[in-house]
C-alpha cells in the first residue's frame, strides 16, 4: 500500500458529524486481467472525526490508488483515508468505461462499483444521502 503524505495545510478542521462528498474525480486506470486502459469517475464520501482533506489532496489520493489497477482502487483509497484522517466512515462509488469490455456492452453502458466502510455500512440513510449527492453530478 502506498500512502500519500499530505502537508498539514491540506487538512482543515470541521465539525465531526458532517458528511463530506467529493466528485466526480476523473481517473485513468488499467484492467488487471487484460492490461487495457479504462476511464472512470469516482465519488468519495467520508465522515470526518476531527479533520478533513482538501479537495486537491483527495483527488491526488484517488489518482494514486487508480494507478495500481481497478481491483485495488477501493481498498487502497479506504486505507489511505484511514491512515491520514481516521474517518468514521468511507463511501466510494466508481463508474468506468472499460476498453476491454466495451464491445460487449451496449452503447453508453458503464461498469459501476461501490464500497461502504464504517458508518456508511451500518446506516442506510447515509448511503441514500451519499448516492443522492452523487446523482447530482452524474450525467
Amino acid at each position: 500500500m502506498t500512502v500519500i503524505l499530505a502537508p498539514q495545510a491540506a487538512f482543515e478542521s470541521i465539525p465531526p458529524s458532517q458528511q463530506i462528498v467529493h466528485g466526480p474525480i476523473t481517473y485513468v486506470s488499467h484492467c488487471v486481467r487484460h492490461g487495457l486502459p479504462f476511464f472512470g469517475r469516482a465519488y468519495v464520501g467520508y465522515i470526518p472525526t476531527t479533520e478533513r482533506l482538501a479537495p486537491a489532496t483527495l483527488r491526488r489520493m484517488v489518482l494514486q490508488a487508480a494507478r495500481h489497477g481497478e481491483g485495488s482502487l477501493e481498498s487502497e483509497l479506504g486505507s489511505m483515508l484511514q491512515v491520514c484522517i481516521k474517518p468514521a466512515g468511507v463511501a466510494l462509488v466508481t463508474r468506468s468505461a472499460h476498453d476491454c469490455i466495451g464491445p460487449r456492452l451496449l452503447e453508453g453502458e458503464t461498469a459501476r462499483r461501490s464500497t461502504w466502510q464504517g458508518r456508511y455500512r451500518a446506516d442506510p440513510s447515509l448511503r441514500t444521502e451519499f448516492l443522492a449527492l452523487c446523482d447530482q453530478g452524474l450525467a
